[in-house]
This record gives structure tokens, C-alpha cells and sequence, in this order.
């Protein structure tokens, strides 16, 4: 079963425009943006309150990455603040967070202000914007690290807080906690919970480590130039370019409502039966489990559709009368 981030979306943006372009009046604040700013470089560059009130208008009208552009531009400009500069990197991260759906992003903007504005006012705003970014992106680990960072500071090592910390050495490469967290995010919730303790994630430290001496030893035998090994691998990079293009889709065309979820449970009543006398459990009995099957059939349905829309978009040819 496909699967990836959040349930149904409202309206196919990224499809849209890439058939039939962004809307006229989006094109044409463009034009006015791009003429007036090249105007204003003529006399001496646009002023910094130019570049802002030309950044909030594209932001107005959707237009993230121009808006980035020249809100970028803006905070460049001498005499603007550090604070005003850390506000408009916010603006930016929720504008990409909760219009834009481009996670990635967003992370980046929330990542600048902590980077670069460590003493803006709204630094617990900024920590929840970049646990939610970290959890669209599938990256459930880093989020949980973010969240009881931002509860406990204290647990944080001492020295730079964004050194890497090394897990292992072997030779001059090194397994850090970063490494560890990523093969964590790419297991199902249930399997994860199960790495919890500080016993559980050093046997998978292991496994980490064990990986990488057993690559060196197929190499040495040659194993990386035999031509199975090379479709295997093509196969390998498929799956992983599928399953990255699938939640890109479904982070802008899925999420999930109440609504959602009480028509699932009444229209699947019988999935929510008492093993025992078979009554129909109450809704706030099984809310969650019925959440998680809501979530998983959106997710079906939009991945369905997505690769339903590519087959009859691209030149495919199916043959399925050849079967025997």
C-alpha cells in the first residue's frame, strides 16, 4: 500500500499550473513587481520599504517564490533589523508551511532564524513551526529530538549544538545520531516505538555499523561490477524516486478533517465491532484507530489517482490481454 503524508486536498495546485499555467492576474503582479523593482535599481535600487510592500503583495497572491525573492532582497538591505529580518523569515515559513505546502522550505526559514536570530521574541513560535515541517516531511525522529529540545533544553550536549554527534568510527567515516535518526524516520510508527530505549538503538547502531563492513567486503570481491547487482540497484533507486515523488504529491493533496474521519466510522461501523457482544463501539472509543484508518485510505485514494492521472497523461500502452 502507497502511503505518505496527511488526507484529500482541495484543489490540484502544482497540476494545474503545470497544465495551464498560473492565472493571468498572478503573471501580470509579477510583471508589475519585476518592472517596478528593475525601475527603482535604475535610480539607485528600490528602498527597503518598497521591497516589502512588493513582497507582502506577491505573498498576497500566492506567489511564494517570488515573494521569497524580494523579501530575501529586503532583509539584505542595510539598516533593517535583525528583528525585522527574523519576522519576515517567519512570514516566509508559515506562508510555505501552511499555504504553500512546501515543507522544505518552511524548515529552512525556521532553521535561519534559529541559526542567525537566536534572540527573536517568538522563538517558541518558530520551534513549533519546525517540529511541524519536520513531521510533514515524514522526519517523525527529528521532530520528536526538536520537541523535547524545546522542553528540556537542558538535555542538549555541551559544545556547538549543531555538531554532529558520533555514534561510531570506522576508519574515517563515521555513523553520527543524524544517521541513526534518518533510518529510524524510514520505519512504520509501530516498528520505531520499539528503538525507544538507549539499548534498542545501539543493537541498530550495530546493524549500521555491520552494513557498512559488509559493503566494504562485497566490494573487495568485486560484487559492485556484476550486472545483477547493477539492476538491482536501478530498481532500488526506482522505488525510492517513486516513493519520494508519491509523498511530495500527497503532502499537497491530503489532509485530514473531523468531518473525515466520523463519515469513515459510519460509513465502517462494522470495523469497529465488540469482539465480544459485537455492538458497534462508540465513536470516542476508537477515535484514533478510526483516525489511522481514515488517514490510510485517503492516502490510497490520492495515490491511486495520482497514478491514474500519469497513465493517461504520458505515453503508456498496456498489454494485459498477453497474460496467461
Amino acid at each position: 500500500m502507497i502511503a505518505a503524508d496527511r488526507l484529500r486536498v482541495l484543489e490540484l495546485k502544482s497540476i494545474s499550473a503545470a497544465h495551464f499555467g498560473p492565472p493571468r492576474w498572478a503573471c501580470a503582479i509579477t510583471l508589475l513587481a519585476v518592472a517596478t523593482l528593475s525601475g527603482c535599481a535604475a535610480t539607485g535600487g528600490p528602498g527597503p520599504d518598497t521591497l516589502k510592500s512588493y513582497g507582502q503583495t506577491l505573498l498576497n497572491a500566492g506567489l511564494y517564490s517570488e515573494a521569497a525573492q524580494v523579501f530575501d532582497r529586503y532583509v539584505e538591505t542595510p539598516g533593517v533589523s535583525d528583528a525585522k529580518k527574523a519576522n519576515i523569515q517567519l512570514l516566509l515559513a508559515r506562508a510555505f508551511l501552511d499555504q504553500a505546502h512546501d515543507y522544505e522550505s518552511a524548515l529552512a526559514r525556521f532553521l535561519w532564524i534559529e541559526q542567525f536570530a537566536k534572540k527573536f521574541g517568538r522563538m517558541s513560535e518558530v520551534r513549533r513551526g519546525k517540529i511541524t515541517a519536520l513531521e510533514r516531511l515524514g522526519r517523525s525522529t527529528d521532530a520528536q529530538l526538536a520537541l523535547e529540545r524545546a522542553v528540556s533544553p537542558d538535555r542538549d550536549r555541551p559544545g556547538d549544538s549543531n555538531a554532529e554527534i558520533v555514534l561510531a568510527r570506522l576508519g574515517d567515516r563515521t555513523i553520527t545520531e543524524n544517521d541513526l535518526r534518518r533510518v529510524l524516520d524510514t520505519m512504520p510508527p509501530e516498528v520505531r516505538q520499539s528503538y525507544d530505549s538507549a539499548d534498542r538503538k545501539g543493537e541498530m547502531v550495530k546493524q549500521l555499523v555491520a552494513r557498512e563492513l559488509l559493503a566494504d567486503a562485497a566490494r573487495r570481491r568485486g560484487f559492485d561490477r556484476e550486472p545483477v547487482v547493477a539492476r538491482q540497484i536501478a530498481e532500488f533507486e526506482k522505488d525510492i524516486y517513486s516513493r519520494r515523488v508519491i509523498e511530495e504529491e500527497l503532502a499537497q493533496r491530503v489532509q485530514i478533517t473531523g468531518m473525515d474521519i466520523k463519515n469513515f466510522y459510519e460509513a465502517n461501523r462494522d470495523r469497529y465491532k465488540d469482539e465480544e457482544d459485537r455492538s458497534v463501539k462508540p465513536f470516542g472509543e476508537v477515535e484514533q484507530t478510526v483516525r489511522r484508518d481514515t488517514e490510510i485510505a485517503k492516502r490510497q485514494e490520492a495515490a491511486d489517482s495520482f497514478v491514474n492521472e500519469l497513465l493517461k497523461t504520458e505515453d503508456v500502452t498496456l498489454y494485459l490481454d498477453r497474460l496467461e
